[in-house]
C-alpha cells in the first residue's frame, strides 16, 4: 500500500516514478507522478523533458476536460515504476510540476484507492 500524498489539495494517489529516454542513454530522473484515471494519455512535465533532451515523436489531437480539442506534440519515453518498466511509453508534455499517470499506464493495473484511509494499491 502506498499513502495518497497530501501536498496535493485534497490529498491525491501519487508515487515516485523514473523517468529516461527511450534509448536510456542519459541520466534518469525520479519525479512525482499523480495517478489520474481521468487522462487518457501520461504526461511527463516539459522541463523534465527538455532535461533529458527527448525529441517529439509526432502530433496527436487531444481534448481536454473542458472539451477543448488541441494538437499536442508526443514524446517516447522509458517509465519505471515499483517494479514495473514501460520501456517505450508516449506521453505528452505537460505544464506541470509533476507526472500524470493516465489510462496509458493505469489500465496495466488493479487499483484499489482507498479515499477515506488516504492510502491506495495497485499491482
Amino acid at each position: 500500500m502506498y499513502a495518497y500524498d497530501t501536498t496535493f489539495a485534497p490529498p491525491a494517489p501519487a508515487l515516485g516514478v523514473l523517468i529516461n529516454s527511450v534509448q536510456g542513454t542519459g541520466q534518469a530522473y525520479q519525479a512525482t507522478a499523480q495517478l489520474d484515471t481521468g487522462a487518457d494519455v501520461s504526461g511527463v512535465p516539459i522541463a523534465l523533458l527538455a532535461r533529458l533532451k527527448v525529441e517529439p515523436h509526432q502530433s496527436v489531437e487531444v481534448q481536454d476536460f473542458d472539451e477543448v480539442r488541441k494538437e499536442v506534440r508526443t514524446y517516447l519515453v522509458q517509465l519505471e515504476l515499483d517494479r514495473f518498466r514501460f520501456r517505450r511509453l508516449e506521453v505528452v508534455a505537460l505544464d506541470a510540476p509533476h507526472v500524470l499517470l493516465g489510462r496509458d499506464v493505469l489500465n496495466n493495473f488493479r487499483l484499489m484507492l482507498d479515499g477515506p484511509a488516504l492510502n491506495f494499491g495497485f499491482g
